[in-house]
């Protein structure tokens, strides 16, 4: 008898919304990028060059040389990237008040930070 993986839900139920061809994790996340696209239209200058979902790569893959364990990249992924009206790199992360106290967050965050002074990092909390 095949056996199937039950996906683990998470502390907080998200449901899975597409806008655009785009999917979003969650329907808050969802609106946050209709606000940015209508901010947009009204004034192109306030959001340049809007991404969803870039890549930062954090750590590169590597293999440990004393016990020879290869050990995958780390990445993180914003939920937004765009240019404002000042030419600053602006990076929105949609976040609960409880997701934004997990470790892994702040770690990932940090290490963004580190590696990317001239970024302006926002949280969008709901």
């Amino acid at each position: 008898m095949p056996r199937t993986k039950l996906k683990k839900q998470g502390r907080i139920p998200h449901k899975v919304t597409f806008v655009s061809g785009i999917k979003f994790d969650s329907s808050i996340e969802a609106r946050r990028y209709r606000e940015l696209m209508l901010i947009y239209k009204s004034n192109p200058r306030r959001v340049q060059n809007l991404t969803t979902h870039p890549k930062f790569i954090l750590l590169p893959k590597f293999t440990h040389k004393a016990t020879g364990v290869n050990y995958r990249q780390t990445c993180y992924t914003p939920d937004f990237m765009y240019t404002n009206e000042h030419g600053d790199t602006v990076i929105e992360e949609v976040k609960s008040s409880h997701s934004k106290k997990e470790r892994d967050y702040q770690i990932r965050k940090k290490l963004l930070l580190f590696q990317n002074m001239g970024i302006i990092f926002k949280e969008i909390i709901y």
